[in-house]
């Protein structure tokens, strides 16, 4: 396992924690695609009211700390706000970008949101307003 996977994971398992979210119920560290093609037809995961937190590459490690023994980072996430109401889904997305913003997570020396505002996405096949930003978030590895 690279420093590059397992981001969104983490970053999830924080937002979880912080706003009392379950993991795969309302929060899900998979693409919001995939969870609306995994859903059964009975399934409500389709059109829940969610947050997707997704790893989407970074740039190639650089081996250039510590004379090249150890290897600088970068993890691309990107979370995706959905919801039914649009300034649910908006609000929503601005506090998660806020907290974000102040976060300290362990392991990683940086957590840089790339955008000020959360950016609207067209509406799903659901009705469902949809606001992203993009994190990027680094540490070094041996």
């Amino acid at each position: 396992m690279t420093a590059t996977t397992g981001a969104a994971t983490a970053l999830a398992a924080k937002y979880a924690t912080q706003y009392s979210w379950t993991l795969n119920t309302n929060i899900f560290d998979r693409p919001e695609h995939v969870v609306n093609a995994q859903a059964s037809p009975g399934n409500a995961y389709k059109a829940v009211n969610a947050v997707f937190v997704v790893d989407y590459g970074g740039p190639a490690p650089l081996p250039f700390l510590d004379g090249g023994t150890n290897s600088d980072y970068e993890s691309a996430v990107q979370v995706l706000v959905r919801n039914t109401d649009y300034d649910t889904a908006r609000g929503t997305a601005i506090d998660l970008l806020h907290y974000t913003q102040e976060l300290t997570m362990t392991g990683y020396y940086s957590v840089l949101c790339s955008q000020s505002v959360p950016q609207q996405l067209p509406s799903n096949d659901f009705k469902q307003f949809r606001f992203v930003f993009n994190v990027r978030l680094r540490k070094v590895e041996a």
